[in-house]
Protein backbone atom coordinates (compact mmCIF):
# COMPACT_ATOMS: atom_id res chain seq x y z
CA UNK A 1 0.00 0.00 0.00
CA UNK A 2 1.51 3.32 -1.07
CA UNK A 3 0.03 6.71 -0.56
CA UNK A 4 0.56 10.38 -1.14
CA UNK A 5 -1.53 12.41 1.27
CA UNK A 6 -2.58 16.00 0.71
CA UNK A 7 -4.99 17.96 2.87
CA UNK A 8 -5.99 21.28 1.40
CA UNK A 9 -8.37 24.15 2.09
CA UNK A 10 -9.30 25.65 5.43
CA UNK A 11 -12.81 26.47 4.18
CA UNK A 12 -15.04 24.73 1.69
CA UNK A 13 -14.44 27.51 -0.87
CA UNK A 14 -10.75 28.21 -0.15
CA UNK A 15 -8.01 26.34 -2.00
CA UNK A 16 -5.05 27.25 0.22
CA UNK A 17 -2.80 24.23 0.82
CA UNK A 18 -2.75 23.58 4.58
CA UNK A 19 -0.61 20.46 4.73
CA UNK A 20 0.85 17.76 2.55
CA UNK A 21 3.37 15.00 2.99
CA UNK A 22 5.21 14.16 -0.20
CA UNK A 23 7.56 11.87 1.78
CA UNK A 24 10.65 13.76 0.60
CA UNK A 25 13.02 12.62 3.34
CA UNK A 26 16.11 10.58 3.96
CA UNK A 27 14.65 8.54 6.83
CA UNK A 28 13.31 5.11 5.86
CA UNK A 29 10.17 5.61 8.00
CA UNK A 30 7.41 8.25 8.08
CA UNK A 31 8.34 11.35 10.12
CA UNK A 32 7.38 10.94 13.79
CA UNK A 33 6.65 14.66 14.17
CA UNK A 34 3.72 14.13 11.76
CA UNK A 35 2.78 10.45 11.94
CA UNK A 36 1.80 8.26 14.92
CA UNK A 37 2.35 4.53 14.74
CA UNK A 38 -0.43 2.38 16.19
CA UNK A 39 1.20 -0.93 16.96
CA UNK A 40 -0.01 -4.10 18.51
CA UNK A 41 -2.06 -7.21 18.26
CA UNK A 42 -4.65 -8.13 15.68
CA UNK A 43 -8.25 -7.05 15.69
CA UNK A 44 -8.63 -3.33 16.38
CA UNK A 45 -12.39 -3.90 16.65
CA UNK A 46 -12.84 -5.39 13.17
CA UNK A 47 -10.99 -8.69 13.64
CA UNK A 48 -8.31 -8.01 11.04
CA UNK A 49 -5.53 -10.57 10.98
CA UNK A 50 -2.71 -8.01 11.07
CA UNK A 51 -0.25 -7.33 13.81
CA UNK A 52 0.72 -3.69 13.30
CA UNK A 53 4.42 -2.75 13.47
CA UNK A 54 6.49 0.38 12.79
CA UNK A 55 8.91 -1.52 10.56
CA UNK A 56 6.20 -2.26 7.97
CA UNK A 57 5.86 1.47 7.08
CA UNK A 58 8.77 2.34 4.80
CA UNK A 59 9.49 5.45 2.71
CA UNK A 60 11.36 4.91 -0.58
CA UNK A 61 11.53 7.17 -3.64
CA UNK A 62 9.19 9.72 -2.01
CA UNK A 63 6.46 7.10 -1.55
CA UNK A 64 5.09 5.60 1.64
CA UNK A 65 4.85 1.83 1.42
CA UNK A 66 2.78 0.00 4.02
CA UNK A 67 4.06 -3.53 3.57
CA UNK A 68 2.07 -6.63 4.41
CA UNK A 69 3.92 -9.82 5.23
CA UNK A 70 2.37 -13.26 5.63
CA UNK A 71 3.89 -15.37 8.38
CA UNK A 72 3.14 -18.79 9.80
CA UNK A 73 3.81 -19.17 13.51
CA UNK A 74 5.12 -22.27 15.29
CA UNK A 75 1.55 -23.62 15.67
CA UNK A 76 0.94 -23.41 11.90
CA UNK A 77 -1.37 -20.40 12.23
CA UNK A 78 -1.15 -17.85 9.40
CA UNK A 79 -0.66 -14.29 10.61
CA UNK A 80 0.05 -11.01 8.85
CA UNK A 81 2.09 -7.97 9.81
CA UNK A 82 1.25 -4.53 8.49
CA UNK A 83 1.34 -0.90 9.67
CA UNK A 84 -1.27 1.52 10.94
CA UNK A 85 -0.40 5.22 11.05
CA UNK A 86 -2.31 8.43 11.71
CA UNK A 87 -1.75 12.14 12.36
CA UNK A 88 -3.85 12.45 15.56
CA UNK A 89 -2.81 15.47 17.68
CA UNK A 90 -0.23 16.43 15.03
CA UNK A 91 -2.18 17.51 11.93
CA UNK A 92 -5.82 18.56 12.13
CA UNK A 93 -8.15 20.31 9.71
CA UNK A 94 -11.85 21.03 9.86
CA UNK A 95 -12.68 21.57 6.19
CA UNK A 96 -10.98 20.73 2.95
CA UNK A 97 -10.00 18.19 0.39
CA UNK A 98 -8.14 15.01 1.19
CA UNK A 99 -6.41 13.14 -1.61
CA UNK A 100 -4.25 10.04 -1.86
CA UNK A 101 -2.84 7.77 -4.51
CA UNK A 102 -3.17 4.20 -3.24
CA UNK A 103 -2.17 0.79 -4.59
CA UNK A 104 -3.87 -2.09 -2.81
CA UNK A 105 -2.76 -5.68 -2.29
CA UNK A 106 -4.89 -8.66 -3.19
CA UNK A 107 -7.04 -9.12 -0.12
CA UNK A 108 -7.88 -12.33 1.64
CA UNK A 109 -10.33 -12.80 4.47
CA UNK A 110 -9.14 -10.78 7.46
CA UNK A 111 -7.12 -8.16 5.54
CA UNK A 112 -8.84 -4.80 5.45
CA UNK A 113 -6.93 -2.06 3.58
CA UNK A 114 -8.45 1.33 4.35
CA UNK A 115 -7.95 5.09 4.09
CA UNK A 116 -10.12 7.08 6.47
CA UNK A 117 -10.38 10.06 8.78
CA UNK A 118 -11.40 10.28 12.42
CA UNK A 119 -12.36 13.16 14.64
CA UNK A 120 -9.63 13.94 17.15
CA UNK A 121 -10.43 11.34 19.79
CA UNK A 122 -7.18 11.69 21.73
CA UNK A 123 -7.33 15.43 22.38
CA UNK A 124 -11.08 15.60 22.96
CA UNK A 125 -11.44 12.35 24.94
CA UNK A 126 -14.33 11.40 22.68
CA UNK A 127 -14.65 7.69 21.78
CA UNK A 128 -15.65 6.22 18.43
CA UNK A 129 -18.20 6.72 16.91
CA UNK A 130 -18.96 9.93 18.85
CA UNK A 131 -15.92 11.62 17.28
CA UNK A 132 -17.07 10.80 13.74
CA UNK A 133 -15.38 8.81 10.98
CA UNK A 134 -15.29 9.23 7.23
CA UNK A 135 -14.28 6.03 5.47
CA UNK A 136 -12.86 7.29 2.20
CA UNK A 137 -11.92 3.82 0.96
CA UNK A 138 -12.11 0.34 2.46
CA UNK A 139 -11.81 -2.99 0.69
CA UNK A 140 -11.87 -6.59 1.88
CA UNK A 141 -15.00 -6.23 3.99
CA UNK A 142 -17.08 -9.24 5.03
CA UNK A 143 -20.00 -8.83 2.63
CA UNK A 144 -17.66 -8.37 -0.36
CA UNK A 145 -15.68 -11.47 0.65
CA UNK A 146 -18.87 -13.51 1.10
CA UNK A 147 -19.91 -12.56 -2.44
CA UNK A 148 -16.45 -13.32 -3.89
CA UNK A 149 -15.78 -9.61 -4.52
CA UNK A 150 -13.04 -8.96 -1.94
CA UNK A 151 -10.70 -7.32 -4.45
CA UNK A 152 -13.41 -5.69 -6.53
CA UNK A 153 -15.66 -3.84 -4.08
CA UNK A 154 -14.75 -0.53 -2.45
CA UNK A 155 -16.83 0.86 0.40
CA UNK A 156 -17.08 4.49 1.52
CA UNK A 157 -19.14 5.83 4.39
CA UNK A 158 -19.65 8.05 7.38
CA UNK A 159 -20.07 6.94 11.01
CA UNK A 160 -21.19 9.09 13.94
CA UNK A 161 -23.26 9.19 17.12
CA UNK A 162 -26.64 10.88 17.38
CA UNK A 163 -28.70 11.02 20.56
CA UNK A 164 -26.77 8.11 22.06
CA UNK A 165 -27.11 5.82 19.04
CA UNK A 166 -24.63 4.72 16.38
CA UNK A 167 -25.46 6.04 12.90
CA UNK A 168 -23.84 5.11 9.59
CA UNK A 169 -24.34 5.95 5.96
CA UNK A 170 -22.31 3.91 3.50
CA UNK A 171 -22.23 2.76 -0.08
CA UNK A 172 -20.09 0.49 -2.20
CA UNK A 173 -18.86 0.41 -5.76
Amino acid sequence: LSLLLIIASSKATDSELLWSDEFQQTSPHPKSDVWNFRTGQTGWGNFELQNYTESNAVVTNETLHINIYKEVNGDGVTLFTSARIDTADKVEVQYGTIAARIWLPDVVEGLWPAFWTLGNTLADGMPWPDCGEMSIMETGQGRALAQGLGNRRVVSGAHWEREGAYVTYAGDH
